[in-house]
């Protein structure tokens, strides 16, 4: 889970960093969705590469996840069991984000809908509460009417405008249009 992806990730990025002088390096910024958010919260955990991150229903307790979701099949099947058993609970806390909260430090913004019965809420309002408690810059986007997705278009309008102001604010940016 947060092993070789997040290996692959890495060296793609360097590969991009050396190969376009366009890129900034110090001016980047993470951002996913679903195990993509759970990628963010796992490079909070190993990374200070980046100036902010963005998780939209994200991952950040895998054995908490288990017992809150109604999609038992993937950490079954990813984790070799439940949570509770011996065996497989090394495997659930191999690649946990929660394992590794004393190293979060990248401010971030956590996207995250009401109804996602797959990743619930806890799982974005824990990283946050961490990141405050810390005195981490981070902000929390709740839509009370989505679930694992935003599909409203408002909340799509809502979404796109808190992400492209919290990337401005942590890399300097001055947007081409006004988001108010």
């Amino acid at each position: 889970w947060g092993g070789y992806p997040y290996d692959d990730l890495m060296m793609g990025l360097d590969y991009l960093i050396g190969k376009h002088a366009f890129i900034d390096a110090g001016r980047m910024v993470a951002l996913g969705a679903s195990y993509g958010g759970y990628m963010v919260n796992w490079i909070n955990a190993q990374s200070r590469r980046f100036r902010a991150l963005v998780s939209h229903d994200g991952m950040f307790s895998v054995p908490h996840f288990w017992y809150s979701t109604e999609e038992l099949w993937f950490p079954e099947h990813d984790f070799g069991g439940v949570p509770y058993d011996p065996m497989a609970r090394p495997r659930y806390e191999q690649f946990n984000p929660e394992r590794f909260a004393a190293n979060f430090s990248t401010p971030t913004l956590f996207i995250h809908g009401a109804n996602d019965f797959r990743l619930t809420f806890d799982q974005s309002l824990a990283p946050f509460t961490l990141l405050r408690r810390k005195g981490i810059p981070a902000r929390l986007v709740y839509f009370p009417d989505e679930n694992h997705w935003t599909s409203r278009t408002s909340n799509s309008i809502k979404w796109y405008t808190e992400v492209f102001r919290w990337i401005s604010t942590f890399t300097n940016t001055t947007l081409p249009y006004s988001l108010d």
